[in-house]
């Protein structure tokens, strides 16, 4: 619903969550082409390798974060992210 109220660049979303998953979630948002130029970066304590970060990044995730993470360091990835 934020998505369709307001003007987001980027969405951090975690991977698991307790009614649903951040992959859910991103199928919504890349569901409806006005959130195209939508920003997603997943957060998650579970790490991903390289290949899957791969697939990742072609159904439109930015980054992968793994938690626990440096508040300097998220927002260095989010500053590049966002360029």
């Amino acid at each position: 619903d934020i998505l369709n109220k307001e003007d987001i660049d980027l969405v951090l979303l975690d991977v698991m969550l307790p009614d649903t998953s951040g992959w859910d979630i991103l199928e919504g948002i890349r569901e409806n082409p006005a959130n195209n130029d939508v920003k997603v970066t997943f957060l998650s304590i579970i790490p991903v390798s390289e290949d899957r970060l791969e697939i990742l990044k072609k159904k439109g995730v930015e980054d992968y974060i793994t938690k626990p993470f440096k508040n300097r360091d998220l927002i260095g990835r989010i500053e590049n992210i966002l360029g």
